[in-house]
Parts: structure tokens; C-alpha cells; sequence
């Protein structure tokens, strides 16, 4: 079943083995439940005032989901963050920075008729081993 288009999607990057693409060219769409509901662990994360909700309880949950499938040969697990406020990219980065090692930080024009711009941020599980 497709999820409702929501127009806040519009412009959704998504990463399609390291390539950041469009979702219209992500081949399948990333909203597609065959795509959320197959063999796969995923968290859906909540943001209040620009902060990750219980962030290390959806890193827990995630990893224990890992084990249960048996997904523990995949390579280790990877963040992509995606900000457009350098406060909250930098506040959210050190709170990050005990669980994860940033891997890439490239700037992002996804809004080109604005002022400002996005930072996609790919981030490393730094104990991925024990996924």
C-alpha cells in the first residue's frame, strides 16, 4: 500500500547505495510499505523543538531488530542527517558524536530560490561491530 502523498516530501533526497538522488529517482519509492515492511529494521524519528526524539532508544530498538532478523553480517550501520540550521546540526552533531563518526558533510542548494542552504551529513555507527 502507498502511504498519502504529503507535499512536504517534494524534494526528499534519499540515499540509494552512496548516490544522494531525488526520490522520483530512487526507482522505488522510499513511502512504498513493500519497501518499509520487508526484510529490514527501520525507526521512524520524531523531532520536538529541532531535537531527535529518544534517539538512543531508536538506536537500541534498531539494533536489538538487527539480532532478531539475524541482520548482524550487514555492513555497519549509517546516519544521514540532513539540516538546514547550523545550531541544531552542530548541537545534535555532539550529541551524536557518542555513538557515531562523521564520515562526509556536503552542502546542499535544495531550496535554490532561498537564501539558505541544506548540510547532508553522513555519519558512521562508531560501534557498528556489535550490530
Amino acid at each position: 500500500m502507498l502511504q498519502k502523498f504529503n507535499p512536504k516530501n517534494r524534494d526528499l533526497i534519499v540515499n540509494i547505495n552512496g548516490q544522494l538522488v531525488h526520490r522520483d529517482k530512487a526507482g522505488i519509492s522510499p513511502f512504498d510499505s513493500a519497501v518499509q515492511g520487508g526484510d529490514a529494521v527501520w525507526e521512524g524519528l520524531r523531532l520536538y523543538n529541532g531535537r531527535i526524539f529518544k534517539l538512543h532508544e531508536h538506536l537500541d530498538r534498531l539494533e536489538h531488530s538487527a539480532h532478531a532478523l539475524s541482520i548482524v553480517d550487514l555492513p555497519p550501520a549509517t546516519l544521514i542527517y540532513v539540516s538546514c540550521n547550523p545550531a541544531t546540526l552542530a548541537r545534535d552533531l555532539a550529541e551524536l558524536q557518542s555513538r557515531f563518526k562523521i564520515e562526509s558533510v556536503t552542502p546542499l542548494d535544495m531550496f535554490p530560490q532561498t537564501a539558505e542552504i541544506e548540510v547532508v551529513v553522513q555519519l558512521q555507527r562508531s560501534d557498528a561491530s556489535t550490530i
